[in-house]
This record gives structure tokens, C-alpha cells and sequence, in this order.
């Protein structure tokens, strides 16, 4: 049977409906406002882990002195490199041994052999007591040169490190990097 547009009658049955769905939907809005609110949920306030303001400035300072480090000649960075470690470290993603970490390390010094980190203000920090870590977040100027490559690579980056607190001693769990900004790009 073929449907048409809909009759007088029909489109005035429509639109009653429409209009007792209406007011069935106000009153069950009315209804609801009229009801108590229900009490608010108890907010309860912890206190600051009191660790954090220590591993904040332990874990500011590791990353201050990791830099240096990183632009130090490369005997003296690859010297340095073990104390900044500990067990397996997570490298841009990649979970490595110390031995691995410190064979990529020294592959870095032989490609770039003069390097200059230098930070852009004080590092960002946050800790979390459950894990025992805190994340520090540098952002700092890059240049690293090759002379006998005739290389260069200058810019600005952002250094992630988390630190762990888990062992006693601070060490870097986990290294990131990203460039931010290339010299001359």
C-alpha cells in the first residue's frame, strides 16, 4: 500500500503526541529538581608524601649533573655514565641492559665527540611515592659537532628521565629525548 504524506487528522495526532511526550519528560525534570541533592561525597585530604621535596631536588640535581656530563670530553662522559644508572633502563622505548646502554653511549660520543647541553631554566618535576620516582623534564639548547664528519647538529630538545628512588641511591630509570626545534630549520 502506497504511504503518503500524512492527513489533517494524522498530523494532529502527531503533534498531541508529541506534545503528552513533552510534558511526560517536564514533569519527570521537575520531579528530579525537587528532590534532595545527595549529600556530597566525603573529600578526604592526604597529605603530601613528605619524600617528594627531597627527590625533587635529588632528582633537579641528577639531571643537572647528567648534562654536564653528557658535555664533558668523551672519556670523562662514558667514565661518568654508570653512576647515572641502575639495572635495566628503559632508552627512548627500548628496555636495555646497563652494558647495552653504556655500548650506546659510547657509538653517541664516537659520532658526535664535541657536545654542549645547556638547560633552558630549572627542570620540571613531579613524583609518585607508590612507584618510588620521579619524572624530570629538561628542556635545553643542543650542540653536538663532528669535525672530522664536517657534522653538525644544533637546536633546542626536551630531556625525560625518570628517576628511581626505589633502591636507596637515585638513579635514571628511563631516558627519553625529543628535538623541539632544529638551528636553521
Amino acid at each position: 500500500m502506497p504511504v503518503g504524506p500524512p492527513s489533517a487528522n494524522g498530523r494532529a495526532t502527531i503533534r498531541e503526541r508529541a506534545r503528552e511526550q513533552e510534558h511526560t519528560r517536564t514533569a519527570r525534570t521537575e520531579r528530579a529538581l525537587e528532590r534532595p541533592a545527595p549529600p556530597p561525597a566525603r573529600m578526604v585530604r592526604s597529605e603530601p608524601d613528605p619524600r617528594f621535596g627531597d627527590w625533587a631536588v635529588t632528582a633537579r640535581r641528577l639531571s643537572l649533573d647528567y648534562l654536564d656530563s653528557v658535555s664533558a670530553p668523551n672519556g670523562a662522559m662514558l667514565a661518568s655514565a654508570p653512576r647515572f644508572y641502575g639495572g635495566p633502563v628503559r632508552f627512548h622505548g627500548r628496555m636495555m641492559s646497563l652494558s647495552a646502554l653504556l655500548a650506546e653511549k659510547q657509538r653517541f660520543a664516537r659520532r658526535w665527540p664535541e657536545r654542549r647541553y645547556e638547560p633552558q631554566g630549572e627542570p620540571r618535576v613531579a613524583c609518585d611515592g607508590q612507584s618510588a620516582t620521579c619524572q624530570v623534564r629538561v628542556v635545553h639548547d643542543f650542540t653536538a659537532l663532528s669535525p672530522s664528519r664536517g657534522a653538525r647538529s644544533q637546536g633546542v630538545a626536551e630531556l625525560t628521565l625518570t628517576v628511581s628512588f626505589a633502591g636507596g641511591a637515585p638513579v635514571i630509570v628511563s631516558e627519553s629525548s625529543r628535538v623541539l626545534s632544529r638551528a636553521g630549520a
